[in-house]
């Protein structure tokens, strides 16, 4: 039988009883208000009929008596009086025989009635009172008594009757009561065990599976929709263990597949969890960090980097560390000295969501041969600029004498050609000192005087330069420069430099009545150093090579460039070897933003 079936089953029965005690309730009060209804209509009418008779006996003798004792005046009041009361008396024996009820009460008031007649034939004045009237006055009223008692006796009867109806109506009532009390206890007794204990039973075993334990089956026991809703779920149990089976397999030979892939790469690779537990390692990363994959695999990095230097440095700052971090990582592997550049890729449930994050693959790029290189460049660049800056300074020195009026006049084109020398000479000057300022800075040559200094001194120093180079362009240079900033570590003449170059592009590339403002702020422990102009602006494709070497934005401006693209380059490198780190933002035509940050004290 269906379950929907079973419950309109319970709920009819759960009516009918209901409709059954209304039923019953309805029957009984209506036969105690019958009851209550006969006793009014069979005996309290011929009671009350039979007390108005007496009273009016009374008043009718009580008349016959007076009329004959008093004076003749009264007698006929007297009569009147009588009359009255014999008019009640008449009216209530009608009563009472129309409303003959009970065994003898017939006979009774037709007695009554004979008696009633002869009273009032031998009722005159004339007879005297005591011979006749008395005798039947008292006939009378005995039939008058025997009458109320008659009907008394006969109400008392029907009240103990219903008293028994109102006693079946209790009995009858209860038992009904108790039956479906019963029925209903049995239902409460039945209907858990046929549907809240599957359902329960059903509730534990997908708390089962959620467990992923796809082994839990529940027993098929009856053909209804809990039997159905079982074997269903049994199916559904099957279908999630196949496909979990099936899901494990391929995850297995991926994780195979990705074991492979990560030990057949050249560059050491570190595997981690979110937690930074040890996933996988290949050979070079093991033989790089000396440990053995054995003792590297399910082991916590962090736990591991107490007693390893290496494997702590690689995970430090993990989570703000990317593949264009260019921090070289400097190990001694095999006698020699290597280095290596780490990349670290964040796997991501959600892209661009760190809180998704679920593991990280760390990759450590030998670039020993490009560290060399690069090196080699470093130093020839050194080397050529040392070489160059001395025979520029000479050629220099040549043409200021050349130009001494005191050796001899130089027409107006040698003139003019001596001037334009002296211009490029000073250019390529400044270009090896440039180049120069670069090398120190990449090799780490460069001294840096690390002090306690003020964003107030360094901005000071930056801008009085700037002035009248402002002026003379006809540009507006705003200062912003709220009180109270904290100090920063850093070499005050570095970070002017950094500012004063700053300054001069934003000036450069702005045109006449615009604006350039610098803009010191604190926030997030960081003293941010911001030049905006409203300038030409940086193409987007631009925006991405501003500060590599060499690298020039050509602005629609008349003023001569002789830069040749190694201020932001040099700032940058600057910047960085405070720990710091620079950007720029810009749009076409409405001008360009640097922001640099440094660590306040």
């Amino acid at each position: 039988m269906k379950l929907k079936k079973r419950i309109l089953i319970a709920l009819g029965l759960m009516a009918l009883l209901i409709v059954s005690l209304a039923l019953a309730s309805t029957y009984f009060v209506q036969r105690l208000g019958s009851a209550s209804e006969n006793i009014l209509k069979d005996n309290y009418v011929s009671i009350v009929a039979a007390h108005s008779m007496l009273d009016a006996l009374d008043e009718m003798d009580n008349a016959v008596l007076r009329s004959h004792l008093d004076t003749a005046e009264k007698a006929i009041q007297y009569t009147l009086l009588f009359d009255h009361a014999d008019s009640i008396f008449a009216r209530n024996l009608s009563i009472a025989e129309g409303n003959i009820t009970e065994p003898g009460e017939k006979e009774l008031l037709v007695e009554l009635r004979k008696r009633y007649e002869l009273y009032k034939s031998e009722a005159p004045a004339s007879i005297p009172v005591g011979e006749r009237i008395g005798p039947l006055y008292d006939s009378l009223k005995v039939s008058c008594i025997a009458l109320l008692d008659l009907n008394t006796k006969g109400m008392h009867l029907r009240n103990v009757k219903a008293k028994e109806v109102s006693n079946q109506a209790i009995l009858y009532t209860i038992l009904l009561v108790g039956f479906a009390l019963l029925l209903t206890l049995g239902m409460l007794l039945r209907f858990p065990a046929l549907v809240i204990k599957p359902i329960s039973e059903l509730t534990t075993k997908i708390r089962n599976i959620a467990n992923r334990k796809y082994s839990e089956h529940i027993e098929v026991t009856s053909q209804d929709e809990i039997g159905e809703l079982a074997s269903s779920f049994n199916q559904m149990a099957v279908r999630l263990e196949e496909y979990d089976r099936s899901n494990i397999d391929a995850l297995i030979a991926e994780k195979k597949q990705s074991e492979a892939i990560v030990k057949s790469m050249n560059d050491a690779v570190v595997v981690l969890t979110r937690d930074l537990d040890v996933v996988t390692v290949n050979a070079v990363a093991a033989q790089l960090l000396g440990i053995a994959e054995s003792d590297l695999i399910g082991k916590n990095a962090n736990d591991v980097g107490l007693n390893n230097n290496l494997v702590a440095k690689i995970i430090e700052n993990i989570d703000s560390t990317g593949s264009n971090d260019e921090a070289y990582l400097r190990i001694y592997n095999d006698g020699k000295e290597e280095y290596y550049l780490k990349d670290v890729i964040r796997i991501e449930r959600t892209e661009g969501d760190p809180a998704s994050a679920l593991g990280y693959v760390i990759e450590l790029k030998n670039v020993s041969e490009f560290k060399a290189l690069d090196e080699a460049k470093s130093g020839f660049v050194t080397t050529v600029s040392h070489e160059l800056r001395t025979p520029l300074s000479a050629l220099n020195m040549s043409l200021r004498l050349l130009q001494d009026e005191r050796i001899g006049t130089l027409n107006p084109e040698q003139a003019k050609i001596l001037d334009a020398m002296k211009q490029e000479i000073r250019r390529l000057l400044r270009i090896v000192n440039e180049l120069l300022e670069l090398s120190r800075a990449e090799v780490g040559a460069e001294v840096m005087h690390m002090e306690a200094v003020s964003p107030e001194g360094i901005v000071d120093a930056a801008v009085t330069p700037m002035m009248l180079q402002a002026d003379q362009k006809h540009v507006n240079l705003e200062i912003n420069l709220p009180p109270n900033l904290p100090m920063i570590r850093a070499d005050n003449s570095k970070i002017a430099w950094v500012l004063i170059n700053l300054l001069s592009n934003a000036i450069r590339f702005t045109p006449a009545e615009g604006k350039v403002k610098l803009e010191v702020l604190s926030q997030n422990n960081n003293v941010e150093f911001s030049v905006t102009d409203t300038g030409i602006g940086i193409e987007p494709q631009n925006l991405e090579r501003i500060f590599d070497k060499f690298f020039q934005v050509r602005g629609n401006v008349s003023e001569h460039h002789s830069g040749v693209g190694l201020g932001l380059a040099i700032s940058k490198e600057i910047i960085e070897a405070h720990g710091g780190r620079i950007s720029a933002q810009s749009e076409v035509g409405k001008g360009t933003t640097f922001t640099f940050y440094l660590r306040s004290l």
